[in-house]
C-alpha cells in the first residue's frame, strides 16, 4: 500500500495520548535523525534503552528532540496476524490508523486524506 508505515506502537506523544492507553513504565527517547519519504512524511527516528524508535510527522513538520516511550517489553506477535482498526488521529497531515491484535496496539501512518483501512496484516 503506498504510504503505509506500520511499527509497534512505543510512542505515545501528547497529541494522542486520548487515542491509546500509554504504558505505566515509561522513558524518554532522545532523536536520533531523520528521513523525508516520498509520500509527503518525515519519519522522525529516536533511541532510549538500546531500542529504536520512529515517529511519523508532515512533510514539513518538526521532529520532536525527545518522545514518551514504553519501556514494558511486548509479547512477540506471529506473523500474519490480522489487526482490526481501533481508531485513528489526523495531525499535520498525516492520519495515524490505530490497530489491535492479540493484545499489542499498532499504528499504520497515511496521508490525512486517505482512508484507513478497516484492517491490515501485522507482523
Amino acid at each position: 500500500m503506498r504510504g503505509l508505515a506500520l511499527a509497534l506502537v512505543f510512542v505515545v506523544s501528547a497529541s494522542v495520548a486520548g487515542a491509546v492507553s500509554s504504558a505505566s513504565a515509561q522513558t524518554v527517547a532522545f532523536k536520533t535523525g531523520e528521513n523525508q519519504r516520498a509520500d509527503g512524511v518525515k519519519d522522525c527516528y529516536y533511541s532510549a534503552g538500546g531500542k529504536d524508535y520512529v515517529f511519523t510527522v508532515a512533510q514539513y513538520g518538526v521532529c520532536p528532540v525527545s518522545v514518551p516511550v514504553s519501556t514494558e517489553q511486548p509479547f512477540p506477535t506471529p506473523a500474519g496476524v490480522m489487526g482490526f482498526k481501533t481508531g485513528e488521529v489526523t495531525r499535520e497531515g498525516v492520519k495515524d490508523c490505530y490497530y489491535s491484535a492479540l493484545g499489542q496496539t499498532y499504528v499504520s501512518t497515511v496521508n490525512a486524506y486517505e482512508l484507513c483501512p478497516l484492517s491490515i496484516r501485522v507482523p
